[in-house]
């Protein structure tokens, strides 16, 4: 390690004492590790959810709020890493071979499309109601972590471990909302987080700029509302259609619609997720709540792909071939960007046609070319 240990561990207690960010202190670690990311993940023992999470690195805000919401649940990880006592640390390539790998839905479609590959960690802190985990990811170019830095992570993690205690017992625990509200702030895209009377729980300044200059939607004094009264009725069914009043597991995950004359120049797409905290890690709180996606093609004129996975379920690979086909390219400049064989390309172009209830590559670009029109009325999926 070029930086000097010491360097590093007094970052650690800095973070604990409020002096420092943690992902700043963590991001001490990426050069000496060659990592592509660093992660800090406290999970609350008697609640089943997420209590907290920093990072450090080039994950997107995007794969936290995928890995939240779905791919959670897909993570062949999770029981290595909680069969663990506090201290030891492991890495996947220890568990998963190449052909596993090679077949898992959470690594092709997942983690590999997101920039990741290697990940090594172990659990640094655990009392009667939270347990920690410290884990280290590099990119698939680089390789994994060697075994014989395995020593040095756990020395770290020892110091984690003790840094973690003096900040839980000062801290005062935060809403488990603060998580989800958090990393929507980071996120590019325009997002809002309504609860079923359409009150805007939290958006991103993204979404704040969206809607002062829309022509359709507005924030009506802490609602989410449309200009127009047909439209605004066709939001609200769109809304109550989620069920979020009821624990039914039928209740579609999923709802979009298009605002505005069909005739007219404007037109506003919309998806609906349904966020229940049963399948969130309670990461957005106790209340089952809808996380609204605006997208308006005139100003974005090409699909943004985070939008496309949530509007179509893709997962983040699938999505992601659908933009480059939309963006003209070809099926071997994928596979050699996506650093993925070309079979696997065709199996993903085919998922995205079976999902977006296409045939053909231009009936493709053309269908998401003109987002904002999706379902003409509010149409549910799952």
């Amino acid at each position: 390690m070029d930086r000097s240990q010491d360097e590093i561990i007094s970052g650690f207690y800095a973070a604990a004492a409020g002096e420092k960010r943690w992902p700043d202190a963590l991001a001490t670690l990426l050069k000496p590790f060659d990592a592509w990311a660093i992660t800090l993940f406290g999970i609350d023992l008697q609640m089943g959810a997420v209590d907290f999470s920093f990072e450090a690195g080039n994950s997107p805000p995007e794969a936290s709020i995928d890995y939240i919401r779905v791919w959670h649940r897909h993570d062949p990880r999770g029981a290595i890493v909680q069969g663990m006592p506090v201290g030891p640390w492991g890495s996947c390539h220890h568990h998963f071979d190449e052909g596993f790998v090679e077949r898992d839905p959470f690594f092709q479609q997942f983690l590999i499309p997101y920039g990741g590959r290697w990940t090594s960690g172990g659990n640094v802190y655990r009392d009667e109601r939270v347990n920690v985990v410290m884990s280290i990811h590099r990119g698939p170019e680089v390789g994994p972590l060697p075994d014989t830095e395995l020593p040095e992570c756990e020395r770290l993690g020892l110091h984690m471990g003790k840094a973690l205690s003096l900040w839980l017992s000062r801290r005062q625990r935060e809403a488990h909302a603060a998580l989800g509200m958090e990393i929507v702030q980071r996120l590019p895209q325009p997002v809002a987080i309504i609860d079923a009377a359409r009150r805007i729980v939290g958006m991103n300044p993204a979404a704040q700029r969206f809607l002062t200059a829309s022509p359709l939607l507005r924030d009506n004094a802490g609602s989410l509302g449309a200009r127009n009264a047909a439209d605004d009725a066709r939001l609200l069914i769109a809304l109550r259609s989620l069920r979020l009043f009821e624990s039914d597991t039928h209740s579609p995950d999923r709802v979009f619609l298009g605002l505005g004359d069909r005739g007219g120049n404007r037109r506003t797409g919309l998806c609906l997720l349904r966020l229940v905290p049963s399948s969130t890690m309670g990461a957005f709180g106790p209340d089952a709540l809808a996380m609204v996606m605006f997208h308006d093609a005139d100003s974005r004129p090409h699909p943004d792909s985070f939008v496309l996975a949530a509007m179509y379920d893709l997962s983040p690979a699938e999505a992601r071939v659908a933009t480059a086909l939309c963006a003209g390219e070809a099926l071997a400049d994928i596979a050699q960007k996506q650093k993925v064989s070309i079979h696997t390309v065709r199996s993903q172009v085919k998922a995205v046609f079976d999902k977006t209830g296409c045939s053909r590559q231009a009936e493709l670009v053309g269908k998401l070319a003109g987002l904002p029109q999706i379902a003409g009325e509010s149409g549910a999926s799952r």
